[in-house]
Order: C-alpha cells, then structure tokens, then sequence
C-alpha cells in the first residue's frame, strides 16, 4: 500500500516554474560547473571535511565542544535526512538513484524529499559561519568567511536543480530544516552535556 505519507509525485506551480527557468540554464560548460559544484554537497566531501575539521579544532585549539558539535550535526543531519526521506517517499524528477557512499552502493532507494546535499551543505557551512563568528577577531574576514559560505551554499542549492536531481521544493525543505537542526543543536546539545558532565571530561 502506498504510503499515506507521501508527498504528491506532481510538481507543484513553484517547483514548475523555477524548473522553467532552471531548464534554460544548458550551456554544456555551465552543467560541467554546477557537477563540480554539487560535488560539496556529496556524502564523501562532507565527512571528509567534517573529520579534518575535528582533528584541526582538537590539534589547534584544543576545541572539544565544537569537535563534538559538528559530528552531531552532521551524523545527526544525515539520519534525520534519511528519516524524512523514508517517510515521505517522493520519487526524484530523474531515474530513481541509490545512496552511494565512497562508490559503494548500499541497495537502498535514495528518495527526494528533502534534498540530502543541500541538507549536508547547509548544516556544515552553517556551521563554519558559527565558527568564523566564534574565532575570528577581524570584521573583514569574518564578513568574506559569511558570504564564502552563503554563496556555496547558493551554489549547491542551484546545482540540485539545475541538474535535475531534485525539485526545488526539496530544496527549500532541506534548507528549513537544516536551520531548524542547526538551531535546536547550539541551544539543547551544551544543556545536555552540562546535564550528563561532558563538558568536564573535555577540558
């Protein structure tokens, strides 16, 4: 029986008309820009990223807190990405694919509601705008760090759908609710840990 959960298969106006425009967009130089783009928001470059990121916060700045705060997020991110994605069930604009992690295929259908690499992206450039906040001392830096992440994650989101991997209400789902996790994170996950005397064990 098909879930009751799911979202409608039909695109919705919204999804209609940023495809229209999207679809304009085909110069075969552009498409190769946006594959590299999307690439950031890949399962691989994200916890790469995310473990480099941990080694150099413990090694540099001896930082276990925000160690700890961004594998939550992104752990975190990717189940609750796949929950959702279980839940609602919406079949991508293309062929259905399969989540695939360092090329190994895990037979499971990746659905597309919400967006799994604008979710990654959007949690782990929030995140390093956290820490350019957190760290750096120099407004100018600190302003291009903001806007070097927002427009990496602009590009991701484009990138979904511009190369027909999502619609653009998949999109806009995961951006809400990769701020919504970001959000819940930075105000619950110190409370828990004062609570059960983490951040002792950690100085």
């Amino acid at each position: 029986m098909t879930s009751l959960l799911s979202v409608s298969q039909g695109m919705n106006p919204l999804d209609e008309t940023i495809l229209a425009w999207a679809n304009a967009l085909s110069h075969p130089l552009f498409l190769q820009g946006m594959a590299i783009i999307t690439y950031l928001g890949s399962s691989e470059f994200i916890i790469l990223l995310m473990l480099i990121t941990i080694i150099a916060l413990i090694i540099f700045k001896r930082d276990w807190f925000n160690s700890i705060f961004i594998l939550w997020l992104t752990v975190g991110g990717i189940v609750l990405n796949f929950g959702l994605k279980i839940l609602f069930q919406r079949e991508r604009p293309g062929e259905m694919s399969y989540i695939e992690v360092f090329g190994i295929s895990m037979e499971i259908a990746s659905y597309s509601f919400p967006s799994g690499h604008t979710m990654r992206s959007v949690l782990l450039f929030s995140f390093f705008i956290y820490l350019s906040y957190t760290y750096l001392k120099n407004t100018s830096l600190r302003l291009a760090s903001y806007t070097f992440c927002l427009l990496l994650i602009i590009g991701v989101f484009l990138s979904r759908v511009i190369l027909d991997a999502h619609f653009p209400t998949d999109i806009i789902a995961a951006i809400c609710v990769s701020i919504s996790w970001f959000f819940f994170s930075l105000y619950y996950l110190p409370k828990w840990m004062t609570k059960f005397r983490l951040t002792d064990r950690f100085r």
